[in-house]
């Protein structure tokens, strides 16, 4: 499974390229419907747009830590202690690979993540874009990115569901199960969102199946070597080849 691959619905529409408006349907969003032609007509309009061959993809980053029960990438450095960060760094070297297989795809790709990256902001965000320099921004924006969450994942869904746009592909790569974000998940689902779970660490393919036990699309990914000398970036626990 890889984050460039078709999505199985149909071609999604081009939001700038507005064509003209046609009857509400039940499961459109709200931010669809056209006002003014609903009032003018006396009943609910969506707007159309033209389609696109295009897919939108939104990585999004959990940094929020897993109980460690559940995570097999915690690295012991003296009792009592554990090495969280290195765990973030296998995270953000994973999400760099994917920008790199995004760009050479050119396929049009963005970063959020709830962490800070050079600014007061708590969300780090970049636009979706395939315009030139982008692997640049995004992975500046990787670079920059605080290992600490600095909002949780509810707000950070929330954030994604109001910047991305429809028929947008999201991938969350997390380092914990998926259960407390299913919510979340689920929400981003019937804002028109795809939605692709991506765990990362020795235990992303229980997390996986897990996620698709859910109703989720979800593969693990893990590095080969880990984050200082890694290589590649594989799919774990399946027959899948390198995606990055």
């Amino acid at each position: 499974w890889r984050a460039t691959a078709r999505a199985r619905r149909g071609l999604r529409e081009a939001p700038s390229r507005f064509v003209g408006v046609r009857p509400y349907q039940p499961g459109d969003p709200m931010r669809r419907v056209h006002v003014r032609a609903s009032a003018r007509l006396g009943r609910p309009m969506s707007k159309r747009f033209e389609p696109s061959r295009d897919r939108d993809v939104l990585l999004v980053l959990d940094l929020e830590p897993g109980d460690p029960a559940d995570r097999g990438d915690v690295v012991d450095l003296e009792p009592g202690r554990h090495d969280d960060a290195g765990s973030v760094e296998d995270l953000v070297v994973i999400a760099a690979s994917l920008v790199h297989s995004l760009a050479l795809a050119h396929a049009a790709f963005g970063l959020a993540a709830a962490g800070y990256a050079g600014s007061q902001r708590r969300i780090a965000y970049l636009p979706v874009s395939s315009g030139h320099g982008q692997i640049e921004r995004g992975l500046d924006l990787l670079a920059r990115l605080s290992d600490e969450p600095s909002v949780s994942f509810e707000r950070l869904a929330a954030f994604v569901a109001r910047a991305a746009g429809e028929g947008t592909t999201v991938l969350v790569l997390t380092r914990r199960t998926v259960g407390p974000m299913l919510r979340s998940l689920r929400s981003l689902q019937r804002q028109g969102l795809t939605v692709g779970i991506l765990p990362t660490g020795s235990a992303a393919p229980a997390v996986a199946a897990s996620a698709r036990a859910a109703g989720l699309s979800a593969q693990g990914l893990d590095l080969a070597g880990g984050w200082r000398s890694a290589a590649s970036v594989g799919v774990v626990g399946a027959s899948a080849g390198v995606v990055g």
